[in-house]
Protein backbone atom coordinates (compact mmCIF):
# COMPACT_ATOMS: atom_id res chain seq x y z
CA UNK A 1 0.00 0.00 0.00
CA UNK A 2 1.29 3.35 -1.12
CA UNK A 3 1.86 6.18 1.84
CA UNK A 4 -1.34 7.87 0.53
CA UNK A 5 -3.99 8.66 3.04
CA UNK A 6 -6.96 6.76 3.35
CA UNK A 7 -10.52 6.14 4.18
CA UNK A 8 -12.22 2.63 5.81
CA UNK A 9 -15.70 2.50 5.65
CA UNK A 10 -17.72 0.16 8.02
CA UNK A 11 -21.02 -1.23 7.06
CA UNK A 12 -23.51 -3.56 5.76
CA UNK A 13 -24.81 -3.61 2.46
CA UNK A 14 -25.34 -0.21 1.94
CA UNK A 15 -22.43 0.84 2.84
CA UNK A 16 -21.16 -1.76 0.05
CA UNK A 17 -23.09 -0.57 -2.28
CA UNK A 18 -25.36 -3.25 -3.40
CA UNK A 19 -27.69 -2.89 -6.32
CA UNK A 20 -25.86 -0.37 -7.56
CA UNK A 21 -24.76 -0.57 -10.96
CA UNK A 22 -21.23 -0.98 -10.65
CA UNK A 23 -21.50 -3.36 -7.99
CA UNK A 24 -22.89 -6.74 -10.85
CA UNK A 25 -21.86 -10.03 -12.21
CA UNK A 26 -19.24 -8.57 -14.49
CA UNK A 27 -17.21 -6.74 -11.30
CA UNK A 28 -17.73 -10.33 -9.61
CA UNK A 29 -19.90 -8.09 -6.96
CA UNK A 30 -17.10 -6.05 -5.68
CA UNK A 31 -18.08 -3.12 -3.54
CA UNK A 32 -19.19 -0.16 -5.53
CA UNK A 33 -17.74 2.96 -5.82
CA UNK A 34 -20.57 5.21 -6.06
CA UNK A 35 -21.41 4.69 -2.21
CA UNK A 36 -21.67 8.15 -0.05
CA UNK A 37 -18.50 6.92 1.10
CA UNK A 38 -16.54 6.21 -1.74
CA UNK A 39 -17.67 9.57 -3.20
CA UNK A 40 -16.26 10.72 0.51
CA UNK A 41 -13.17 9.17 -0.20
CA UNK A 42 -12.60 10.62 -3.60
CA UNK A 43 -13.40 13.79 -2.51
CA UNK A 44 -10.64 14.09 0.39
CA UNK A 45 -8.45 12.71 -2.11
CA UNK A 46 -8.34 9.48 0.45
CA UNK A 47 -7.68 6.11 -1.30
CA UNK A 48 -11.08 4.04 -0.36
CA UNK A 49 -10.75 0.75 1.63
CA UNK A 50 -14.43 -1.14 2.30
CA UNK A 51 -14.25 -3.14 5.21
CA UNK A 52 -18.40 -3.29 5.16
CA UNK A 53 -20.33 -6.71 3.64
CA UNK A 54 -23.61 -7.12 2.91
CA UNK A 55 -25.68 -8.53 5.96
CA UNK A 56 -22.71 -7.52 8.20
CA UNK A 57 -24.21 -7.42 12.25
CA UNK A 58 -22.79 -4.84 14.50
CA UNK A 59 -20.30 -7.21 15.62
CA UNK A 60 -18.76 -7.66 12.14
CA UNK A 61 -18.72 -4.25 11.66
CA UNK A 62 -16.52 -3.34 14.72
CA UNK A 63 -14.53 -6.62 13.89
CA UNK A 64 -13.79 -6.13 10.31
CA UNK A 65 -13.68 -1.74 11.15
CA UNK A 66 -10.43 -3.00 13.56
CA UNK A 67 -9.00 -5.25 11.23
CA UNK A 68 -8.99 -3.01 8.28
CA UNK A 69 -7.50 -0.06 10.92
CA UNK A 70 -4.95 -2.80 12.38
CA UNK A 71 -3.98 -3.86 8.65
CA UNK A 72 -3.56 -0.09 7.84
CA UNK A 73 -1.68 1.18 10.48
CA UNK A 74 1.03 2.91 8.89
CA UNK A 75 -1.44 5.10 7.25
CA UNK A 76 -3.25 8.12 8.05
CA UNK A 77 -6.31 7.07 9.00
CA UNK A 78 -9.92 8.61 8.47
CA UNK A 79 -12.80 6.03 9.57
CA UNK A 80 -16.75 6.21 8.85
CA UNK A 81 -18.97 3.63 9.88
CA UNK A 82 -22.55 3.36 9.35
CA UNK A 83 -24.28 1.05 12.08
CA UNK A 84 -26.54 -1.97 11.24
CA UNK A 85 -29.55 -3.76 12.17
CA UNK A 86 -30.32 -4.70 15.23
CA UNK A 87 -31.33 -7.96 14.87
CA UNK A 88 -28.41 -9.17 12.97
CA UNK A 89 -25.51 -11.16 15.19
CA UNK A 90 -22.38 -12.70 14.10
CA UNK A 91 -21.24 -15.83 15.51
CA UNK A 92 -17.82 -17.53 14.71
CA UNK A 93 -18.75 -21.61 14.12
CA UNK A 94 -16.09 -24.21 15.18
CA UNK A 95 -17.86 -25.87 12.09
CA UNK A 96 -18.50 -25.57 8.72
CA UNK A 97 -21.86 -24.01 8.57
CA UNK A 98 -22.34 -24.55 4.87
CA UNK A 99 -23.94 -28.15 4.46
CA UNK A 100 -23.49 -28.12 0.47
CA UNK A 101 -20.03 -27.36 -1.54
CA UNK A 102 -20.44 -23.90 -3.65
CA UNK A 103 -22.22 -24.60 -6.94
CA UNK A 104 -21.64 -21.71 -9.39
CA UNK A 105 -24.42 -22.76 -11.62
CA UNK A 106 -27.12 -23.09 -8.81
CA UNK A 107 -26.06 -20.07 -7.18
CA UNK A 108 -23.88 -17.63 -9.77
CA UNK A 109 -24.19 -14.51 -7.41
CA UNK A 110 -22.72 -16.06 -4.64
CA UNK A 111 -25.06 -15.89 -2.00
CA UNK A 112 -24.21 -18.55 -0.31
CA UNK A 113 -20.74 -17.68 0.38
CA UNK A 114 -19.45 -15.64 3.17
CA UNK A 115 -16.15 -14.15 2.96
CA UNK A 116 -14.68 -15.24 5.87
CA UNK A 117 -15.11 -18.61 6.56
CA UNK A 118 -16.69 -19.46 9.84
CA UNK A 119 -17.76 -16.18 10.46
CA UNK A 120 -21.20 -15.24 9.37
CA UNK A 121 -23.03 -12.77 10.53
CA UNK A 122 -27.11 -14.16 10.41
CA UNK A 123 -30.52 -12.28 11.33
CA UNK A 124 -33.98 -13.73 12.13
CA UNK A 125 -35.15 -12.82 8.82
CA UNK A 126 -32.51 -15.27 7.02
CA UNK A 127 -34.12 -18.23 9.23
CA UNK A 128 -37.69 -17.72 7.82
CA UNK A 129 -36.85 -16.23 3.84
CA UNK A 130 -40.18 -16.10 2.87
CA UNK A 131 -40.36 -15.57 -0.94
CA UNK A 132 -36.97 -13.66 -1.39
CA UNK A 133 -35.00 -15.82 -3.78
CA UNK A 134 -31.60 -15.02 -2.29
CA UNK A 135 -32.70 -15.41 0.91
CA UNK A 136 -33.79 -19.11 0.62
CA UNK A 137 -29.88 -19.95 -1.26
CA UNK A 138 -28.65 -18.53 2.55
CA UNK A 139 -30.63 -20.86 4.00
CA UNK A 140 -31.11 -23.83 2.23
CA UNK A 141 -27.07 -24.12 2.47
CA UNK A 142 -26.88 -24.26 5.89
CA UNK A 143 -25.97 -26.77 8.13
CA UNK A 144 -29.54 -28.33 9.16
CA UNK A 145 -27.43 -28.55 12.93
CA UNK A 146 -26.76 -24.88 12.54
CA UNK A 147 -30.48 -23.48 11.77
CA UNK A 148 -31.86 -25.48 14.39
CA UNK A 149 -28.94 -23.44 16.69
CA UNK A 150 -29.63 -20.25 15.12
CA UNK A 151 -33.68 -21.03 15.94
CA UNK A 152 -33.09 -21.55 19.11
CA UNK A 153 -30.55 -18.39 19.87
CA UNK A 154 -33.95 -16.40 18.47
CA UNK A 155 -36.29 -17.68 20.09
CA UNK A 156 -34.71 -17.92 23.45
CA UNK A 157 -32.29 -15.27 23.37
CA UNK A 158 -31.86 -12.94 20.46
CA UNK A 159 -35.83 -11.50 20.39
CA UNK A 160 -35.26 -9.93 23.57
CA UNK A 161 -35.48 -5.78 22.00
CA UNK A 162 -33.08 -5.45 25.48
CA UNK A 163 -30.20 -7.58 24.68
CA UNK A 164 -30.14 -6.88 21.01
CA UNK A 165 -29.88 -3.28 21.69
CA UNK A 166 -27.40 -4.01 24.46
CA UNK A 167 -25.27 -6.44 21.71
CA UNK A 168 -24.91 -3.31 19.18
CA UNK A 169 -24.09 -0.43 21.67
CA UNK A 170 -21.53 -2.74 23.44
CA UNK A 171 -20.10 -2.71 19.83
CA UNK A 172 -20.17 1.25 19.33
CA UNK A 173 -18.84 1.66 22.26
CA UNK A 174 -15.95 -1.32 21.64
CA UNK A 175 -15.11 0.87 18.81
CA UNK A 176 -15.38 3.95 19.88
CA UNK A 177 -12.54 2.92 22.71
CA UNK A 178 -10.28 2.01 19.69
CA UNK A 179 -10.25 4.70 17.40
CA UNK A 180 -9.68 6.80 20.46
CA UNK A 181 -6.90 4.67 21.93
CA UNK A 182 -5.20 4.79 18.50
CA UNK A 183 -6.22 8.46 17.56
CA UNK A 184 -7.87 8.02 14.56
CA UNK A 185 -10.46 10.11 13.41
CA UNK A 186 -14.18 8.78 12.76
CA UNK A 187 -17.40 9.54 12.03
CA UNK A 188 -20.37 7.41 12.30
CA UNK A 189 -23.77 7.44 11.81
CA UNK A 190 -26.41 4.66 11.28
CA UNK A 191 -28.62 2.57 8.58
CA UNK A 192 -31.21 3.29 10.40
CA UNK A 193 -32.95 4.87 13.90
CA UNK A 194 -32.17 2.62 16.12
CA UNK A 195 -31.01 5.11 18.86
CA UNK A 196 -35.39 6.10 19.02
CA UNK A 197 -35.61 3.39 20.94
CA UNK A 198 -35.26 3.37 24.64
CA UNK A 199 -34.86 1.30 27.22
CA UNK A 200 -35.44 1.47 31.22
CA UNK A 201 -32.34 -0.98 31.40
CA UNK A 202 -29.28 0.24 33.68
CA UNK A 203 -26.62 -2.39 31.75
CA UNK A 204 -28.01 -0.30 28.20
CA UNK A 205 -28.51 2.88 29.71
CA UNK A 206 -24.72 2.98 30.88
CA UNK A 207 -23.24 1.94 28.18
CA UNK A 208 -25.39 4.80 26.16
CA UNK A 209 -23.72 7.13 28.44
CA UNK A 210 -20.00 6.08 27.20
CA UNK A 211 -20.90 7.09 23.77
CA UNK A 212 -19.29 10.44 22.79
CA UNK A 213 -22.52 11.61 20.51
CA UNK A 214 -19.93 14.15 19.39
CA UNK A 215 -18.79 12.36 15.96
CA UNK A 216 -22.13 11.22 15.30
CA UNK A 217 -23.89 12.19 11.87
CA UNK A 218 -27.61 12.16 11.51
CA UNK A 219 -30.02 12.36 8.44
CA UNK A 220 -32.50 15.39 8.82
CA UNK A 221 -34.13 15.31 10.94
CA UNK A 222 -31.93 12.40 13.37
CA UNK A 223 -32.73 9.62 10.80
CA UNK A 224 -30.94 6.58 9.83
CA UNK A 225 -29.79 6.74 5.98
CA UNK A 226 -32.52 4.24 5.31
CA UNK A 227 -35.56 6.38 6.62
CA UNK A 228 -34.11 9.88 5.16
CA UNK A 229 -33.72 7.68 1.60
CA UNK A 230 -37.39 6.30 1.76
CA UNK A 231 -39.15 9.56 3.65
CA UNK A 232 -37.12 12.00 0.84
CA UNK A 233 -38.62 9.39 -2.13
CA UNK A 234 -35.21 7.94 -3.48
CA UNK A 235 -35.71 5.30 -5.74
CA UNK A 236 -35.24 1.72 -5.19
CA UNK A 237 -32.74 -0.88 -6.87
CA UNK A 238 -34.27 -4.17 -5.95
CA UNK A 239 -33.65 -3.90 -1.81
CA UNK A 240 -31.40 -0.52 -2.10
CA UNK A 241 -31.46 2.77 -2.72
CA UNK A 242 -29.82 3.89 -5.58
CA UNK A 243 -27.04 6.30 -6.91
CA UNK A 244 -29.04 9.45 -6.57
CA UNK A 245 -29.59 8.88 -2.86
CA UNK A 246 -26.18 8.24 -2.45
CA UNK A 247 -24.75 11.54 -4.45
CA UNK A 248 -27.09 13.41 -1.85
CA UNK A 249 -25.99 11.69 1.30
CA UNK A 250 -22.37 12.76 0.40
CA UNK A 251 -23.15 16.21 0.20
CA UNK A 252 -24.87 16.03 3.75
CA UNK A 253 -21.74 14.15 4.92
CA UNK A 254 -19.64 16.34 3.29
CA UNK A 255 -21.18 19.51 4.81
CA UNK A 256 -21.28 18.21 8.16
CA UNK A 257 -17.67 17.61 7.93
CA UNK A 258 -16.70 20.97 6.53
CA UNK A 259 -18.38 22.78 9.98
CA UNK A 260 -16.57 20.36 12.53
CA UNK A 261 -13.76 21.24 13.80
CA UNK A 262 -10.93 21.07 11.08
CA UNK A 263 -8.28 19.97 13.63
CA UNK A 264 -10.00 16.62 14.03
CA UNK A 265 -11.42 16.12 10.50
CA UNK A 266 -10.30 16.50 6.87
CA UNK A 267 -11.55 18.97 4.99
CA UNK A 268 -13.78 17.54 1.80
CA UNK A 269 -14.06 19.00 -1.43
Amino acid sequence: MSNQPILIAGGDSFTYGLDLLDCNPSNNFSYSLNTWPALLSKSLNRQYVCAAYPGNSNSAIARKTILACEQNRAQDIFVVVSWSFLNRIEFKFTIDPMSKPYDAKTDPEGYALGPHGPWRSVNSKDLYPGPDESKQKIFTHLDKDIIKFLRDYYRYVGSDDVYEYYCTVKEIVFLQNYLKLNSIPYMFTSAHSFFRKTFDDPSVNCLINMIDQDPWFFYPPLKGFVEWARDNGYARRDEHFTEEAHADAFKLVRDYLNEKNQAYYPKAA
